[in-house]
């Protein structure tokens, strides 16, 4: 008989979105495994759920050696994902001063660390004939930014990835979903409120739609990612004077 729920793994699981939808996806029956960085964090996830579908591993998602050993502790449980949901992401200010090393740890956390994810689980989706990647990408990742050039340059390319990934491995029933994501109110956002900010919540419901009908691209929400890409016509300069208007 085959089971009722879904088991969904969340990176990024200890704060923002990633936390929002941990809560929406236990709300709805299914199993969760939370990856996170921040150990208390999760610990205090794991007492306010006070559910045992809700498992935790501390653990970065760039270090391949604990994603490879999640891998396999999961392999042994018989508890391998249906859906893994990749939110873990960071960004920092890195254009003044310029810091090579913080840009280089924004790509290995926000795309490499996406892909490590991928590279331990992909073979066993295409083994099981099923699967489900989500990436959250952003709308950062169409235009330059001034105060930080890592973050939108490893979102564009971890969109880009799995947009590929998704022509290639649709054939085997393993979906990629891209989510290009407008302004969220997360520890992340430095802007002002505006009618154009959505919250953790409201982007995990959505994300819970496309965990249950898979498409490639999703835009979220949908008036700030509208307006987004008609901006794309528009010169850099004029853009991030606009922009401006959304930061504190």
């Amino acid at each position: 008989m085959p089971k009722k729920y879904l088991t969904i793994l969340i990176t990024g699981a200890s704060s923002g979105i990633g936390k929002s939808l941990v809560k929406k996806c236990i709300g709805n029956g299914n199993k969760v495994i939370g990856i996170a960085r921040r150990r208390n964090e999760l610990e205090k996830l794991k007492i306010e759920l006070s559910s045992d579908r809700f498992e935790y591993y501390n653990a970065d998602v760039a270090d391949q050696n604990a994603i490879k050993k999640i891998r396999d502790d999961l392999e042994i449980e018989n508890n391998i994902p249906d859906v893994i949901v990749c939110a873990a992401a960071m960004f920092e200010k890195d254009t003044h001063p310029y810091d090579a090393e913080l840009i280089k740890k924004t790509i290995e956390v926000n795309f490499f660390g996406t892909m490590n994810i991928v590279e331990n689980f992909l073979d066993i989706f295409v083994k099981n004939g099923h699967g489900h990647f989500i990436t959250l990408s952003s709308i950062t990742s169409w235009r330059a930014n001034i105060k930080g050039i890592s973050y939108p340059a490893s979102k564009a390319a971890i969109a880009i990835a799995f947009r590929g990934l998704n022509l290639h491995y649709q054939k085997n029933n393993v979906h990629f979903s891209t989510i290009y994501l407008g302004p969220v109110e997360t520890d992340m956002w430095e802007g002002r409120k505006s009618f154009m900010l959505t919250t953790p919540e409201k982007v995990a419901e959505r994300i819970m739609v496309l965990i249950n009908h898979p498409k490639s691209v999703s835009y979220i929400p949908f008036l700030s990612t509208t307006i987004a890409r008609l901006l794309t016509l528009i010169p850099d300069e004029l853009y991030a004077k606009l922009s401006s208007y959304l930061v504190k």
